[in-house]
């Protein structure tokens, strides 16, 4: 759990020098860079909530999904202003829609992709995965489902993107 909280911490800090280097020189690799940042933050949040909580019973485990849910939903949030903002920022605003749609498509196809491969590895071995395979695994699937749905959130609230 202390580990846990300390990779949080670095990764607040993280995303605030990102944030940072993103507004002083926005460009395209700085924007990923943030925005794998934020989802890997809000991924943290929800595991640290799952791991503090510690569900016992049925309806503490349905309240920390709702709590985990929340912390999707804001991670996504954030994640979409932040990209509303910074296309309103560059100077090639059409160049930024085709990086932000084609990082959108790259996460989506990613996330489908290792979703299809990790259950049919663990079926195969016919075993779970160790707990910090499925810890990364929880990981690298949630980033991606949080980018590709950030930037469908962006587009609901910023036409031209």
């Amino acid at each position: 759990m202390l580990i846990l909280v300390s990779i949080l911490v670095v990764n607040l800090l993280a995303v605030s020098l990102a944030r940072r280097l993103t507004d002083r020189h926005p460009s395209h690799g700085a924007v990923t860079l943030e925005m794998l940042l934020t989802a890997t933050l809000s991924y943290g949040v929800a595991l640290l909530l799952w791991c503090w909580l510690h569900p016992i019973s049925w309806g503490l485990t349905l309240l920390v999904w709702a709590l985990m849910f929340v912390s999707g939903v804001v991670g996504i949030r954030v994640l979409g202003q932040r990209l509303t903002k910074l296309r309103q920022r560059m100077t090639a605003a059409q160049d930024f829609r085709r990086f932000i749609q084609t990082l959108a498509y790259h996460a989506a196809t990613f996330w489908q992709l290792a979703l299809i491969i990790g259950l049919a590895t663990s079926l195969a071995a016919q075993r779970i995965p160790a707990l910090p395979i499925l810890i990364g695994f929880g990981l690298v699937l949630t980033v991606a489902i949080l980018l590709e749905n950030a930037v469908r959130f962006a587009a609901l609230t910023d036409e031209s993107l």
